[in-house]
């Protein structure tokens, strides 16, 4: 399993995604924060729980990594092998609702929210490998981009996210 909140799904996050599915026969991926209550603000990071750090949907994000996948021809027919879930981070007791009892979380460490993540993990049961990985961008760079109608932000995300953006934008759906 691979999570993260993708707001929005960029390129940092497909890179992610596929190094992971390199090493496995099916992924889980887990998109945390699915909705706006299930949201929590983390000392080690002082933004992410802010609305304007959550303006795409669930679905939203979910029609990102898929679209995403679908549009990359090395890894397309390996969609079957993916599954997208919610992934209520910040509450471990719903983890079982959501994920098999015995996936394994691949993470990278990049920032100390990661760290913790990983103690939250091992704690909770899981077995936890570490990718390799740095921060290729931000998604806050990128939110920033995209609602000051900056085309920059184009090159940082996948081409499926993209598109999504895009129809998100046009029709006045996200968040903010």
């Amino acid at each position: 399993m691979i999570h993260g909140r993708f707001q929005p799904f960029h390129n940092g996050h497909f890179d992610y995604l596929v190094q992971a599915l390199a090493k496995v026969q099916y992924l889980v991926v887990g998109i945390t924060d699915p909705d706006p209550t299930s949201v929590a603000e983390v000392g080690s990071d002082s933004h992410r729980h802010l609305q304007d750090a959550n303006p795409f949907s669930y679905y939203s994000r979910l029609q990102m990594i898929t679209k995403s996948v679908l549009l990359y021809d090395n890894i397309c027919e390996r969609l079957t092998d993916i599954t997208i879930v919610p992934f209520p981070i910040h509450f471990p007791s719903l983890w079982k609702e959501y994920v098999p009892p015995n996936v394994v979380q691949l993470i990278r460490l990049i920032d100390p929210w990661d760290k913790k993540k990983q103690q939250m993990f091992l704690e909770y049961g899981f077995d936890v490998i570490i990718l390799d990985g740095t921060r290729l961008v931000s998604g806050t760079e990128i939110r920033k981009y995209i609602f000051s109608n900056n085309p920059i932000w184009r090159q940082k995300v996948p081409h499926g996210s993209q598109k999504i953006i895009k129809t998100l934008f046009n029709k006045g759906q996200y968040r903010l």
